[in-house]
């Protein structure tokens, strides 16, 4: 059902139409530094698979800033995934100057969620307050697809794909 709403989405709407969707990233953005100041208590068990699987989603269910972390993470990955699709087009129509945009901006993501995977599972392993980070990363991710978003307005088409491969980068966390 998303794939087809993305097909839609791609198909039928213009560029300067899909600048609502940078509207409802920004909602999505306030929304999560809103979260950021709510406080969260996790516990850990010895439970079956299963068990942690039941007790994790009643759990998802009964707690309203989970619920609401949910949802905000879905809408975020839905609005990624809509430029996420849309980038071949937008760097043959934006980024007709370097013909490997879209392959560069693919293989700059690429690398970069090696090593911020790399760093989190060495170093962020052991905090303890890991919802934060969520929505530290949540706010990062929001605020990057944003100005992705704005950055494809801009006049100078060469500082314009500079500063959204950068962004393309911080996206990944």
């Amino acid at each position: 059902m998303v794939i087809f709403i993305y097909v839609i989405y791609i198909t039928f709407l213009d560029f300067k139409q899909t600048l609502l969707a940078l509207l409802f990233i920004s909602i999505l953005f306030l929304t999560s530094i809103v979260n950021l100041k709510m406080n969260v208590v996790t516990y850990t068990s010895s439970n079956s698979s299963i068990q942690n699987i039941k007790e994790g989603i009643s759990y998802i269910f009964k707690k309203i800033i989970v619920r609401s972390i949910v949802t905000i993470g879905l809408l975020t990955n839905f609005c990624f995934w809509s430029i996420f699709l849309l980038l071949p087009k937008i760097s043959v129509d934006s980024f007709s100057f370097f013909k490997g945009s879209h392959s560069f901006l693919e293989l700059a993501f690429s690398v970069f969620e090696i090593i911020y995977c790399s760093i989190f599972y060495k170093y962020l392993v052991v905090v303890t307050n890991k919802f934060k980070i969520f929505n530290i990363t949540l706010i990062l991710q929001s605020s990057a697809l944003f100005i992705i978003g704005l950055m494809l307005l801009l006049e100078n088409v060469y500082l314009s794909y500079l500063i959204i491969v950068v962004l393309w980068t911080v996206y990944v966390r």
